[in-house]
């Protein structure tokens, strides 16, 4: 035998402990569930019926399962801009030598990350049930609200205007945040304005048409932004960066116009003291708050460390060449923390389709299954109708999107820093 075989023997040896618990607490379970994803069982009977792809079939039929997914992107979407943005600009503020009491600040906001998930979810069970202080605030405000609201009904245009306002400040602020080539800068905003004047235009111009507004104005409002690119700016756009401005600008805009709808519905109907967590309509957005407070902190620690792993001979480089504060956080913080901030997005994104301790612990999937994620519907599938086959595949269709997910977040949030 050969010294380099004996090494390797010895290699080998040294890992086996390691290989043999790798293989059966992770190799195995995981092979067992993807047959038992193909198969009808119930996790009590030894009895296994292969049944090929007809549980991820059953899964695209089931209406629970479709409204679970929904609700999950739904939450994905409504908690992770505001996770971000907030601990972004905590980590900011904390950061500063100036802001007396810093370690005090930067444990206050962390404490939430180190407590238990049940006991922070039966404090805010609390305080959103009937005779909770939201309810009681709520109660006091609901007369002006819905004042408010019916004066900006009665006026659409200047509701119009609010929401287009407020739909251009966000994506300008997230272009600041995500962009850095000034050559380009004026032909982006012009792309932001256009998209989203032509696409509600193109809304109410052809709403007669149904469904199919939403294709003509597909076709009609990139072609707008190429045209103006073209004929308006020295510096040219690629098409493929048209097409993202273009798309981005429209999400953003529907998500504004979903949000004011949503508070013009809450506000409208509150009729008194009711739970926020027994509305169909409020329930999902209560948990949203709640997962936002708890998980800034840890989020927020994260950027700290971005922070401050960033050199202070550039900031001092910067001074004294005379730039401002706000200079040197969009040309230099910024910047420099977008591998922080691209991971951070990454880890919230896979922590948020995997929510399940809230849904749980303060709403069980209801009312009405308003509030049903896939992970929780996955436990009732699984773990009280007994149905493994089933759950088994729901889990692998998760991990297919999380996945399909994570990999488009590394091709388009990669980093060149």
């Amino acid at each position: 035998m050969t010294a380099k075989t004996r090494e390797k023997l010895s290699t080998f040896f040294f890992l086996s402990p390691w290989l043999v618990l790798f293989a059966v607490f992770s190799i195995y379970p995981l092979v067992f569930s993807v047959i038992v994803s193909m198969s009808r069982y119930s996790g009590i009977n030894p009895h296994m019926q292969f049944v090929g792809i007809a549980n991820y079939v059953r899964a695209f039929q089931d209406e629970v399962f479709l409204t679970a997914l929904k609700n999950t992107f739904l939450f994905v979407l409504g908690t992770i801009p505001f996770t971000t943005a907030i601990s972004l600009f905590l980590a900011i503020m904390i950061n500063d030598k100036l802001l007396p009491m810093r370690e005090f600040f930067q444990a206050g906001f962390f404490l939430p990350s180190v407590i238990s998930m049940v006991v922070i979810s039966l404090i805010w069970l609390y305080l959103y049930s009937a005779e909770g202080p939201f309810n009681m605030m709520m109660e006091k405000v609901a007369g002006p609200l819905k004042s408010s609201v019916n004066f900006f009904k009665h006026n659409g245009f200047l509701s119009w205007i609010i929401l287009y306002i407020i739909t251009l400040l966000i994506l300008y602020i997230l272009d600041l945040m995500v962009t850095f080539d000034e050559d380009t800068k004026k032909n982006r905003i012009a792309a932001y304005f256009i998209s989203v004047a032509t696409w509600s235009a193109a809304h109410i111009s052809f709403s007669f048409l149904g469904w199919w507004w939403i294709l003509v104005a597909s076709i009609i409002t990139p072609l707008v932004v190429i045209v103006v690119d073209s004929l308006s700016f020295k510096e040219k756009l690629r098409i493929r960066s048209k097409l993202l401005l273009t798309f981005s600008s429209v999400v953003m805009w529907e998500i504004m116009v979903s949000l004011a709808a949503w508070m013009e519905k809450v506000i409208v109907n509150y009729n008194g003291r009711i739970s926020f967590l027994a509305r169909p309509e409020t329930a999902l957005s209560s948990i949203m708050v709640m997962d936002i407070w708890g998980a800034i902190g840890y989020y927020t620690l994260l950027f700290i460390a971005g922070l401050r792993s960033i050199p202070e001979e550039v900031y001092e480089a910067a001074r004294i060449d005379g730039a401002s504060r706000w200079q040197m956080t969009l040309r230099i913080t910024l910047p420099l923390l977008k591998p922080t901030l691209f991971f951070i997005i990454a880890i919230n994104t896979i922590r948020s389709f995997q929510i399940f301790t809230e849904i749980f612990t303060m709403t069980g999937g209801g009312p009405s299954h308003s509030t049903e994620t896939i992970v929780h519907y996955m436990y009732i599938v699984g773990f009280r109708r007994f149905e493994m086959g089933y759950a088994s595949a729901i889990s692998y269709i998760l991990f297919g999107i999380v996945m399909v997910v994570t990999l488009v977040q590394k091709r388009f949030l990669r980093s060149d820093v």
